[in-house]
């Protein structure tokens, strides 16, 4: 999840072509142990995934911490209402081990960061290669590609 919100967020205009609706609540879903956020259904590479959509500061913030089971979740989506951010993410409080992918505004694939859960109050901070719009936390192992493409489902 990322670190509290002190990073400077990009307000400039971005031409895109993926957008975010209102998140969508998805009935019959298990979600495990993941509480509080609306879902949302993307696509990656082709694959569809549902994800829990943590698009306001306090979500964000939140994220996956003291989750252990996803259950039918593939992982969480961070949006920032299509500003371009720098924030990075830590994994205080986060008991399971996570890969963050990092997206631009059209979906594209900016950069991906394997994180470890981390005990002490001074944890790592670990961020993308360049400015991004999306973030997307799937559990470790999970395999993308830099020629995939996040599409977010525009119907919800």
């Amino acid at each position: 999840m990322p670190a509290p919100e002190t990073s400077a967020v990009t307000n400039a205009s971005v031409s895109t072509t993926t957008t975010v609706p209102a998140s969508t609540t998805t009935t019959g879903v298990d979600t495990g142990d993941v509480v509080g956020f609306d879902l949302v259904e993307v696509s990656l590479g082709g694959e569809s995934l549902t994800l829990a959509h943590a698009d306001e500061p306090s979500l964000r913030s939140r994220g996956l911490m003291q989750v252990v089971e996803l259950g039918d979740l593939d992982g969480m989506l961070f949006s920032w209402g299509g500003n371009t951010v720098t924030s990075r993410f830590t994994m205080r409080n986060t008991l399971i081990p996570l890969r963050v992918v990092f997206f631009d505004a059209d979906g594209e694939f900016v950069s991906l960061a394997d994180m470890v859960p981390c005990e002490t109050d001074e944890c790592p901070a670990y961020g993308a290669a360049g400015p991004y719009a999306y973030a997307v936390e799937f559990p470790f192992a999970r395999d993308v590609s830099p020629d995939e493409i996040l599409q977010i489902d525009a119907s919800g």
